[in-house]
């Protein structure tokens, strides 16, 4: 059955023997939600310098996040997706109003462990698979450079990233949960902020929908990303 919408640790992981029934409102991948073949479409624009003028300019900007795969290890869970909002963050290099930007598709996962996300890369996502796998547990070291990009429930006030980030007053280098407000179908859309020296990111995000807004801004070398949820579809 597929269901559509239009818009919009820092200890050791441990696996049981068996998986338990994790409580709804703390299950991060049902709040992403996470599973094989769902799939997000964005929509908006990238605003980079015109070359040799004092001018930016806008070009049109579409990007599709699937999930391609997940494996499960009790009730620990990586899926494997293709594609994020943030990709056209990294072609600040090489875009460009005269030659538009060429959008390299990523490859990367989301492991979910109880109520967190976290995002591992490359060779990261194949460590993880060996060590649970074969050991069943993550080193507790694993994850807690760069900590969790989500953290349920959500409420404004919240922070979550790096563990050694988090004292910070100026509240940059982490996850924090700026504002909230209403979202259609009774839902909650909560604004999450990632501040740092060179850049900003922002990104939306209703429990139970995914991502539904995403923009970036780099100071300096000029270049914004906003993009918005034009669908989804959920596989059940």
């Amino acid at each position: 059955m597929v269901r559509r919408i239009t818009a919009a640790l820092t200890g050791a992981v441990f696996l049981g023997a068996a998986a338990l029934a994790l409580d709804p409102a703390y299950d991060a991948a049902a709040l992403f939600p996470l599973a094989a073949g769902n799939t997000w479409t964005y929509e908006g624009k990238m605003t980079v310098a015109k070359i040799g003028a004092y001018a930016l300019v806008d070009l049109p900007l579409n990007v599709t996040m699937t999930v391609a795969d997940e494996k499960r290890w009790g009730e620990v869970r990586l899926f494997t997706l293709e594609g994020h909002p943030d990709d056209a963050a990294w072609a600040l290099d090489e875009a460009t109003a005269e030659e538009g930007a060429n959008i390299e598709t990523s490859r990367y996962g989301f492991l979910c462990v109880a109520n967190k996300v976290f995002r591992v890369y490359g060779d990261r996502m194949e460590d993880a698979t060996i060590a649970l796998s074969d050991a069943g547990y993550l080193e507790p070291t694993f994850l807690a450079e760069e900590g969790p990009v989500l953290e349920f429930p959500l409420f404004v006030g919240a922070r979550f990233g790096a563990t050694a980030q988090l004292p910070r007053a100026d509240k940059a280098y982490f996850w924090y949960v700026a504002d909230a407000a209403p979202y259609q179908g009774g839902r909650t859309e909560y604004h999450l902020t990632y501040y740092t020296n060179p850049d900003t990111t922002d990104v939306w995000f209703v429990p139970g929908v995914g991502i539904t807004h995403y923009r970036y801004n780099h100071r300096g070398t000029p270049l914004m990303v906003d993009l918005k949820l034009l669908g989804a579809t959920y596989k059940e």
